[in-house]
């Protein structure tokens, strides 16, 4: 199915040196938020690794601060008024 397909993508996208950034901005922005968290939780099954702790682990800056935001918003305790 489409998120195992999308999970495998990004496994493929963070494995070895590196993180395709390309490949992953790809599956981010052809996904919905719940579409995305069905692939992080293919991901998971998949690798053993949590969604979360992959993108902590494969991105960096504000393309990661994104990343975090659009799918764990209430996860990471930000308010909108901080910066």
């Amino acid at each position: 199915p489409k998120y195992r397909y999308f999970a495998q993508l990004l496994d493929n996208a963070w494995r070895g040196l590196g993180t395709d950034e390309e490949a992953t901005s790809r599956v981010f922005g052809r996904c919905t938020k719940s579409e995305l968290r069905k692939v992080g939780e293919e991901y998971t099954r998949l690798t053993g690794v949590s969604f979360r702790r992959a993108i902590d682990k494969e991105t960096s800056g504000l393309y990661q601060r994104a990343l975090l935001t659009y799918l764990f918003r209430d996860a990471l305790g930000d308010s909108q008024d901080e910066e």
